[in-house]
């Protein structure tokens, strides 16, 4: 089971900011790819509306923060705006899937539902790529930011993982079902048994927040809620651990 990624990566300048108005939305035209767009609070008017529906249609968060909190991201004659550069190409999600079913493959993806922790992205990226996932799926908020340190964390995977973006987990959920795969939500609150359940069939995973789990989106959207089995009797599996488990008996069942 291979990646359905054979472009060679591309990495971009370490936690890189550009500011200005200007600067930012032509960073956002052109396609450059942006972790978050920082805007000062009170910042308004017609540009200001550009940057948040160039954001929103490229599913990039924006945060709104204090004047004395902006000033502390360093960019001198910034008007406001500040965008961090993503350390990653983003690819689109669709376009991936139709591309593993014309090469006769199986679709499996793992999507991030509030996982914020750097570590735990970068080793969700490694076991993702050791299984010859085709990719992984981020949403636009509350998820851990995809600059040089999550790449230096992945050792790497992130630079040859399609990454995809998208706006809501719920959006994410609704793409996966229109091109036919199924959805499972891994959680403690599942009723089935990971184990007995069969991931021969195209398939994303989905594993929610380190502190909370997954959001009631994920849960009640999701095609199934599957729980680990753990005998030891201490329910508290490592969010990367979990996504590890579950993308290897995907690997288990399609190789028998």
């Amino acid at each position: 089971m291979k990646s359905a990624n054979t472009d060679t990566p591309r990495q971009k300048p370490k936690n890189q900011l550009i500011g200005g108005i200007h600067p930012v939305i032509e960073a956002l035209k052109a396609g450059i790819p942006v972790d978050k767009v920082y805007l000062c609070k009170g910042l308004s008017g017609p540009h200001t509306r550009e940057i948040l529906q160039l954001c929103r249609k490229q599913s990039v968060p924006v945060r709104q923060v204090p004047e004395s909190k902006f000033k502390r991201l360093g960019i001198a004659h910034s008007q406001g705006v500040v965008a961090s550069l993503a350390a990653v190409e983003f690819a689109d999600l669709e376009s991936t899937i139709a591309q593993v079913f014309e090469s006769g493959q199986v679709p499996l993806l793992i999507m991030l539902d509030g996982v914020t922790d750097v570590r735990n992205l970068g080793s969700i990226a490694r076991s993702a790529l050791c299984a010859g996932a085709h990719g992984i799926i981020v949403t636009g908020h509350h998820t851990a930011a995809l600059h040089h340190d999550s790449v230096k964390v992945s050792a790497g995977a992130l630079l040859h993982l399609r990454v995809h973006r998208v706006l809501s987990i719920s959006e994410g959920i609704r793409k996966l079902h229109n091109c036919g795969l199924r959805t499972i939500a891994l959680s403690e609150k599942g009723s089935k048994n990971l184990f007995q359940e069969d991931f021969t069939g195209p398939t994303c995973f989905i594993v929610g927040d380190e502190e909370k789990g997954l959001s009631p989106t994920a849960l009640k959207q999701s095609s199934v809620v599957l729980q680990i089995p753990m005998p030891g009797g201490f329910a508290s599996l490592n969010v990367s651990h979990a996504a590890a488990i579950a993308l290897f008996e995907t690997v288990r069942q399609r190789m028998s």
